[in-house]
């Protein structure tokens, strides 16, 4: 969403002399660039020239920073630094990723041109202490959710049919939205949610996970918990959900939940505030700063401490009322 945004508001304000350049030739054909676009676009085999006394923006490190280009102090360059994963927690990649990351990223760093863009004050912190780079050099640009995708939406016919679309029925529910990997702690998520449902087998509350299957380890863990726990009437996991049903989810779940150990920003934390949720979220990494008082903040490896806070807001339709206000005010 960051680089699309980027690229939409550059295709509309950008001088002559400032260019978005993308890794992925094919950009120009992505339906979220409704324009024809007349700035050169860059892959790491391209030797298109870069026109002299331009400034150019690089959405990630996502190719080695271009050897024809190091030194060429009549050119201004940005990239975007989302968080450093990698460096911190290894052993949530590939060893082949972690090797790959390092390897971009110095090419990045030891070019004096280089003006660097970091998505919250946490990431900023976590680049300059791990890399040493000049904190001049960095400027921090938060990100903001799309207005017309989060929104507060209490259409009941809406909310209809995302309860016929994701399986909820009429049952209240507890939401996740994120990519499935180890970072995103979904076995605290579940273990709390056991202690939940344990301790109120009659409640008929659901809890919805929605997002990218990056593990297959990671999911086929969580299916056996499910089987094993007898679990599987109250937790629907999907790798798919359509856009225009976001905000309905968002609007009417008891609580969106985030256990994630690290966030770079936590935009999916952001777009449900804007959309009235009560948040649950770690206490972690690049959290505090986006969620504020607005949320409950919590450790992220004490399951009981996340029941009892699922079940304070299943409880209290007050404080339901109240996290909602907070988000929407933050």
């Amino acid at each position: 969403r960051y680089a699309r945004e980027i690229s939409l508001e550059l295709d509309v304000q950008r001088s002559h002399n400032c260019y978005y350049v993308s890794r992925k030739d094919n950009y120009q054909k992505s339906s979220f660039l409704k324009k024809k676009i007349d700035f050169p676009l860059w892959k790491s085999k391209s030797k298109k020239d870069f026109q002299e006394d331009s400034s150019y923006f690089f959405p990630s490190i996502g190719v080695v920073f271009p050897k024809e280009l190091k030194g060429k102090l009549n050119f201004d360059f940005f990239v975007t630094i989302y968080d450093l994963i990698p460096l911190l927690y290894p052993e949530y990649c590939t060893i082949e990723f972690n090797v790959r990351f390092r390897e971009l990223l110095q090419s990045y760093v030891t070019e004096e041109q280089i003006h660097f863009f970091c998505i919250s004050e946490n990431t900023k912190k976590d680049f300059c202490s791990l890399t040493g780079i000049n904190p001049n050099k960095v400027t921090i640009t938060l990100l903001a959710a799309d207005k017309e995708k989060f929104y507060v939406c209490q259409s009941k016919d809406k909310l209809q049919e995302i309860r016929e679309t994701y399986n909820i029925g009429n049952s209240p529910y507890f939401l996740y939205l994120s990519r499935f990997e180890q970072r995103k702690n979904h076995k605290l998520l579940f273990q709390a949610f056991l202690l939940f449902i344990r301790k109120h087998p009659d409640s008929k509350v659901k809890l919805i996970l929605l997002g990218r299957f990056f593990d297959r380890i990671l999911i086929k863990d969580l299916v056996d918990f499910i089987l094993k726990e007898e679990l599987e009437k109250h937790i629907y996991i999907s790798w798919f959900a359509k856009e225009k049903d976001l905000a309905s989810l968002m609007s009417n779940c008891l609580s969106f939940l985030y256990p994630s150990l690290y966030e770079g920003f936590g935009l999916p934390a952001l777009e449900a505030m804007q959309c009235g949720a009560p948040i649950i979220a770690s206490n972690t990494s690049s959290m505090p700063e986006v969620i504020g008082d607005a949320g409950i903040l919590l450790p992220p490896n004490n399951e009981l401490l996340w029941m009892q806070a699922m079940e304070r807001v299943y409880e209290s339709k007050k404080l339901q009322q109240e996290l909602s206000e907070k988000s929407l005010e933050r």
